[in-house]
């Protein structure tokens, strides 16, 4: 599993892209963010933001 930080340069990258190209990493950076928090055993790491 890869850092959400990668997913967040890849949108960053992909802004020369066009809109559509944009949304697609984006949407999947913070679904996987959202998976992580969920099945985190200690959401504590994530400052509570689970």
């Amino acid at each position: 599993m890869r850092p959400p930080v990668a997913g967040a340069k890849n949108w960053m990258a992909g802004n020369r892209h066009g809109e559509i190209d944009d949304i697609v990493p984006l949407v999947a950076f913070l679904y996987g963010s959202e998976a992580r928090w969920i099945t985190a055993p200690t959401p504590r790491l994530y400052g509570g933001m689970a």
